[in-house]
């Protein structure tokens, strides 16, 4: 805990603002990555506007809000994908934990329940933590929802970190145990208590990282617990502690990377790089984080305070690190497993805040960023949230072949049967639509997969969800084993996952047979998992909003500065989480259609009308002529030239640059991939 603004859990009731600290803000300012994302598509990332999950109580003292947590069921059966949050509820009276619930991916969000303190009758304060077992411990079965926090007094006078469960997703909760006891509450050194759980599994444990002030040798130590049973707690182990007693590590978070490593950030209260700067230690042992040295985040500067760490499937090889910090409202990229000199960072379009949750989508790469607000004296906090997608997604809507990775072989309902329960194969390539796919994605944030040529959507056997249970058509009917997530898989292609039970769509023994019928199992992460989409056909064009991607620079159809003055030239630019990257499509006759940029609702254009080769492709309010009109050719490989009806040229970028900035301007086609475009649609 920090006893800056940063992280203060000052003495006074309620817990007041101290003096200001500098923050560092230019120092930050750092390019954006440009991710490198299976060739299926490259969604940008791009924001659902930030929204509101809660308001603050009536009369609630400063700051009304903070510290969101979120978790989303993935072990639950029918109930995966939905989604379960909760923040700190600053309230003159009895506090506790708001249990909020969202069934639409996180869209929408209404209170459920609460975590009420029914041991110590203080109530639950301050600093929860949510988290879906994965696997039983001890008589808690997977799926069971555990939520921790801090039971302190209104004098606090005592805190104690205490865990509940609810087994009937999020609906009651019954306590389980106390994992830590500390004595008054208040983050000087000197004083005794217990911060800041977070709760995470290996194997068969459940670990619980916090900050303990309980150590005389230690202003304050980042340690661990862990628990076979829920119940029983072992003995308090070191994680970051630091010689110099007014140190102060504090508030960890962990991830795992696909590599197998730890990925634990946390505060150093008392850094050489600035106070409270962002730590961050990795260990092939989740429980062995104290023999591991830490290092400062650097992406051209170190953020500082209460940091949290995720991680995505997408980005490449090693899926991409997110780390978030109170200093700023950007997060953090890493896709080298946390290598030091690989920070980036990009806007997450949700304010800045004191220890900021994520949640990962079941798509992969589309995050949900909560903010419940600054440490603050005067004023109060909402909780806030928007979500950003990564890159590496389908397109919504589109139409796809599935190779399996193994075999090189797709996914066929063999000659189009339209006869309810025909199982899914592997066949040679036909180009017919017995092997072509049409994604569709749902409210839960999961896709239905149609086969073109029968209509009738993948689903499994008997809704069985066991290893092995064969994968077949059906009519849409509504049933959750019809829903599949399609995520990244950093080894390349896709993961499809059946919603109901986790398992995986794959080819059964790696098999390179011709016929051989798919099944679903649990996720190996092996090549007859993994799934090559190639886009064949665009979703919809007049509806949602979309992101066209270079084929030769990799980067996105972009305004600059987000201007919404009508003759700007276009440009292309790397991940911006900006609206002016967004585009919508309108049809005209003959086939055309109009670009609108989302941000300022001007159209693509040619500078002057001109038929030039080399003119600058500007945006213009709407005009009947030509030279706002454009077509679209498909190139192969889910590209497209992009023609315009005027001049009959095609928009490139100029000089065939790889550059930010890089002009677009119409030339004639000569062939060259800067000409193709992907176009993707993200909203």
């Amino acid at each position: 805990m920090s006893i800056t603004p940063e992280g203060a859990r000052q003495r006074a009731v309620p817990r007041p603002h101290p003096a200001t600290v500098l923050l560092m803000l230019l120092s930050l300012i750092a390019a954006a990555v440009t991710l490198l994302v299976p060739a299926a598509g490259k969604a940008h990332a791009v924001s659902r506007a930030s929204q509101t999950l809660a308001a603050p109580l009536a009369n609630a003292p400063s700051p009304g809000t903070l510290y969101p947590r979120a978790m989303r069921m993935k072990y639950s059966g029918a109930s995966n994908g939905t989604m379960l949050a909760t923040y700190e509820q600053w309230t003159s009276g009895t506090p506790v934990l708001p249990i909020y619930r969202s069934t639409d991916n996180g869209n929408t969000w209404t209170q459920i329940s609460s975590v009420t303190d029914t041991q110590n009758g203080w109530g639950m304060r301050w600093e929860p933590d949510l988290y879906e077992l994965p696997t039983a411990i001890g008589n808690f079965p997977a799926g069971t929802i555990m939520a921790t926090g801090a039971s302190v007094p209104s004098d606090r006078s005592a805190i104690k970190i205490d865990m509940y469960a609810s087994t009937d997703h999020g609906l009651t909760w019954n306590f389980v145990s106390n994992i830590a006891t500390g004595g008054a509450a208040y983050s000087e050194n000197g004083y005794t208590p217990v911060w800041e759980p977070f709760l995470m599994v290996s194997g068969s444990k459940l670990i619980v990282y916090y900050s303990d002030q309980r150590d005389p040798a230690h202003g304050q130590k980042i340690v661990h617990q862990v628990t076979t049973d829920g119940v029983n707690w072992g003995p308090v182990v070191d994680d970051v502690a630091v010689s110099t007693y007014s140190s102060r590590p504090g508030m960890p978070t962990v991830a795992r990377l696909p590599n197998g490593n730890y990925v634990m950030t946390y505060e150093y209260g008392g850094a050489p790089e600035g106070n409270y700067a962002v730590y961050y230690k990795i260990s092939a042992d989740p429980e062995a984080f104290g023999s591991v040295a830490g290092a400062a985040l650097n992406s051209g500067g170190v953020p500082t305070s209460s940091p949290f760490i995720t991680w995505l499937p997408t980005g490449g090889a090693n899926g991409t690190l997110v780390v978030s910090a109170n200093s700023t409202s950007d997060l953090f990229l890493n896709t080298q497993n946390g290598a030091a000199n690989a920070w980036t960072r990009i806007p997450s379009n949700v304010a800045a805040g004191y220890s900021r949750g994520m949640l990962p989508l079941a798509d992969g790469h589309s995050l949900e960023v909560f903010s419940g607000g600054r440490l603050r004296s005067t004023g109060v906090n909402s909780v806030t949230y928007s979500t950003i997608d990564l890159g590496g997604g389908i397109s919504d809507g589109a139409t796809y072949t599935a190779s399996n990775a193994n075999s090189n072989l797709k996914l066929t309902i063999a000659g189009g049967s339209t006869t309810n329960g025909t199982y899914a194969t592997q066949q040679n390539t036909n180009s017919t639509t017995d092997q072509q796919w049409r994604f569709v994605q749902q409210t839960s944030g999961y896709f239905k997969i149609f086969n073109v040529a029968s209509g009738k959507v993948l689903g499994v056997e008997n809704q069985s969800t066991a290893n092995g249970a064969k994968i077949l058509q059906w009519d849409d009917n509504g049933s959750a084993d019809h829903e599949w997530a399609v995520a990244p898989n950093p080894a390349g292609g896709f993961t499809i996952t059946n919603r109901v039970n986790g398992k995986a769509l794959e080819i059964p023994g790696a098999s390179t047979t011709a016929g051989a019928t798919a099944d679903q199992s649990t996720d190996t992460g092996s090549a007859s998992q993994r799934w090559n989409l190639t886009q064949i056909a665009l979703p919809p064009l007049g509806t949602g909003q979309y992101v066209l991607v270079n084929k030769n620079s990799g980067k996105y159809l972009d305004i600059p500065a987000a201007s919404t003055t009508a003759g700007t030239a276009a440009q292309q630019w790397q991940n911006s989480a900006c609206e002016c990257q967004l585009w919508s499509f309108q049809s005209q006759t003959g086939g055309a259609w109009t670009v609108t940029n989302v941000h300022s609702g001007l159209k693509l254009d040619i500078n002057n009308g001109s038929a030039t080769v080399g003119a600058a492709i500007v945006q213009n309010a709407a005009t009947s002529g030509a030279s706002q009109k454009w077509t679209l050719t498909d190139a192969g490989g889910g590209y497209f030239k992009l023609v315009n009806t005027g001049s009959g040229l095609l928009a490139g970028v100029a000089g065939s640059s790889t550059a930010n900035g890089g002009a677009i301007v119409q030339w004639t086609d000569v062939g060259v991939n800067d000409q193709l475009w992907q176009i993707v649609r993200v909203n």
